[in-house]
């Protein structure tokens, strides 16, 4: 009896151990970052264009985006799914995170920012049924 309850043991490890291949150019779907062989980062999140500053929202995080060519053709991509300019959308990019270069002269914006490298998915953010208290 116990030489049964030793194999079905060692049964029950060998195939609950599995061998999982990610690719390394393709972020999980619940995960928020992923490096990149290159050094690059991609994150995903929710993407905001509002008045003078760009914002990206992840689970864990807030980065300031910097404003280059890059940006702008994110924010032509996401106006399609905005119905007002303060909508936020959701994204997936390819980046380099950065330390705020604003920070030097204000302490109050965010730590970090991030330099578009390459914008992989843009679409609108799930709105969640309306709901009314009373």
């Amino acid at each position: 009896m116990r030489a049964l309850f030793i194999a079905l043991f060692f049964a029950m490890t060998l195939v609950s151990c599995k061998n999982d291949k990610k690719d390394a150019d393709v972020a999980p779907q619940d995960a928020t970052h992923a490096s990149v062989n290159n050094g690059s980062t991609i994150v995903r999140g929710e993407y905001i264009f509002f008045e003078d500053v760009a914002v990206l929202t992840t689970n864990s995080e807030i980065f300031e985006v910097v404003q280059d060519e890059t940006m702008k053709s994110l924010e032509q991509k996401a106006k399609q799914f905005k119905k007002q300019p303060s909508d936020m959308v959701m994204v997936t990019l390819k980046v380099d995170i950065i330390s705020n270069p604003k920070r030097e002269n204000t302490p109050d914006v965010w730590e970090k920012a991030i330099k578009i490298k390459e914008i992989m998915e843009v679409k609108p953010t799930v709105s969640s049924p309306n709901t009314t208290i009373k």
